[in-house]
């Protein structure tokens, strides 16, 4: 059998850089994880209109990722090691390399990971992201709360947060989100998270990437969904 190796997932570590206006007040409790049941209140504030935009493009990068589909559970979309497994503990990254044959979309090759949690994050990735940021949610480093926390760190840093949040529209208290500015903010991410869509590094080569079609009907599902509007 032919054995090539394939290091999936994650974007190397990137400067310091702050966001503070772009993405929803992270360290607030009542936001809830990217995969609890939305409770919205009459009127949106501007906070909770990127929270449901927000939480529909994380929704959109774990499905990509393979570790969340509508009806799993949270804890295990939490805990999914690369290949579908799960890891037993939040205390840290797990970083675990895990082998796994036909991964890549070839029955003869083998694709080998570090890469954990509801949004893959890879060791390299990881422990930088939690070096760079002093505020974090007490208790287990690779919480739940901390992913999504992480996750939208890392989304603003690469850029693409700003190029999603810029096509928000707001109507009857309805929100959307511009076609255009959706695929912007994928194609830059697909650098990062190799189930997405668009330009693709060298490691990620080879491994099964989801279409624009499916990637963007997803994503408003979910944002449909985070306003409990029937898809």
């Amino acid at each position: 059998m032919k054995r090539r190796l394939f290091i999936t997932g994650g974007l190397a570590t990137v400067g310091a850089i702050s966001y503070p206006t772009l993405f929803p007040s992270p360290l607030s409790a009542r936001a809830g994880t990217a995969f609890a049941n939305p409770i919205l209140p009459q009127k949106l504030s501007a906070d909770d209109i990127k929270w449901i935009v927000a939480k529909a493009i994380m929704r959109t990068v774990a499905w990509a990722e393979g570790a969340w589909w509508p009806g799993r559970e949270q804890d295990d979309t939490y805990k999914t090691l690369f290949g579908g497994g799960l890891f037993d503990s939040y205390a840290d990254h797990p970083d675990t390399v895990i082998c796994v044959p036909g991964q890549c979309g070839r029955d003869d090759d083998i694709c080998c990971s570090s890469a954990a949690g509801a949004y893959q994050f890879m060791p390299y990735t990881w422990y930088p992201l939690r070096q760079r940021y002093s505020q974090w949610y007490e208790g287990d480093k690779f919480s739940p709360a901390n992913q999504d926390l992480g996750f939208l760190r890392l989304y603003a840093e690469i850029g693409s947060l700003w190029r999603l949040e810029k096509g928000i529209t707001v109507l009857h208290q309805k929100v959307d989100v511009k076609p255009d500015a959706f695929r912007a903010s994928v194609a830059h991410s697909a650098n990062c998270w190799c189930g997405l869509p668009g330009t693709r590094r060298g490691e990620c080569a080879g491994q099964p990437q989801r279409s624009w079609e499916e990637t963007e009907d997803w994503f408003y599902t979910q944002l449909k969904a985070q306003q409990q509007v029937p898809a």
